[in-house]
């Protein structure tokens, strides 16, 4: 099976590096190998710590990646590949909404399967790229768009699908329980922690999109959707961040023996309709999101026939999260 991948950063190395590192365990895990044959980029010239394989066409232009363009490359493409590209499945790892849609919706269209680590675009479009899918008799997966290399996904679309669940809460946001926790253990400031996490790689240098817990409601509105069935945005989620939270807070919580987090939730409402929310919660200290230190991520969801389930881990990271697109990937080569 060939594969497409739009974007080379820190995910889509990791998943190149996979698919190289453990080509012969996919082989035998779907049946046939998985092969990475193009690469779209910005820039062609970049190094990279880790190269795309002998024979991958890499490329800048649309076009060419799609297998439209000629065979004679031009300025705009490596001289590692030759020729239109020629895929089965894209693997789309750039970000970004708008150029990345057209570009999912054109390889839905053209009835080749997409793999999709952005959370943005599936929560803002999921419901028209999914419709997009069936119609066309291919598969849009997206594990990774949620919670990097926790199987969250997975666990609501297929293990705990004889459930109707009641509701699903996580703390879905590495950089913000960093911050959370460390200010908690060391009692420095929310703009020191802040540079700290900076330094090390944990925050953006703009922070926004995960203080401000926006990055948690579009990964919730996502879990939401496939429990509760209508499609849900980001922008439908009541949506509270950290960057007001003081150590002060933090310790008021712990002396009442609780923790603060900055928690996602999704429940049916008694009026049958779903709400979803994100903003700072006081847990009991033996709750297990509570527990969670530093950048981990954990999700719970609660079913009426499987009761609370917990699933832990890496929430972000090169291999977390190309573990999870490779997993995708491996799903749909199998059939």
């Amino acid at each position: 099976m060939r594969l497409g991948m739009i974007g080379y950063g820190t995910v889509g190395q990791g998943v190149a590096d996979l698919l190289v590192k453990h080509r012969e365990v996919y082989r035998a895990r779907c049946g046939q190998t998985l092969d990475l044959a193009a690469v779209l980029v910005r820039s062609v010239g970049r190094t990279r710590e880790v190269e795309p394989p002998e024979g991958c066409v890499v490329t800048d232009d649309p076009e060419r990646f799609f297998g439209a363009g000629s065979s004679g490359g031009g300025s705009g493409a490596s001289g590692r590949g030759s020729g239109g590209a020629g895929f089965d499945v894209l693997v789309e790892v750039a970000g970004g909404v708008e150029t990345v849609r057209g570009h999912v919706e054109r390889a839905l269209g053209d009835g080749r399967h997409v793999v999709t680590a952005n959370k943005s675009l599936v929560s803002a479009h999921g419901a028209r790229l999914l419709a997009l899918a069936r119609d066309r008799g291919v598969e849009l997966r997206f594990e990774a768009a949620v919670a990097g290399g926790i199987p969250v996904v997975g666990a609501l679309m297929h293990g705990l699908m004889g459930n109707a669940f009641e509701r699903i809460e996580g703390v879905v946001n590495g950089t913000c329980n960093f911050l959370l926790t460390t200010m908690e253990k060391t009692g420095r400031s929310y703009e020191e922690v802040l540079r700290e996490a900076q330094r090390l790689g944990y925050a953006e240098a703009d922070p926004t999109m995960d203080v401000s817990g926006r990055d948690s409601a579009e990964k919730i509105s996502i879990l939401g959707s496939l429990a509760f069935g209508d499609w849900m945005t980001g922008d439908e989620v009541e949506t509270g961040g950290i960057e007001g939270v003081t150590v002060g807070d933090l310790r008021a919580a712990v002396a009442r023996g609780r923790r603060l987090r900055l928690v996602a939730r999704v429940a049916r409402a008694e009026d049958g309709g779903v709400r979803a929310e994100v903003g700072p919660r006081e847990l009991r200290e033996d709750h297990p999101l509570a527990r969670l230190d530093g950048s981990a991520n954990a999700v719970t969801i609660i079913g009426d026939a499987v009761g609370e389930v917990t699933l832990s881990g890496a929430g972000a990271g090169r291999y977390p999260t190309a573990s999870a697109v490779v997993s995708d990937v491996v799903a749909i080569a199998r059939g």
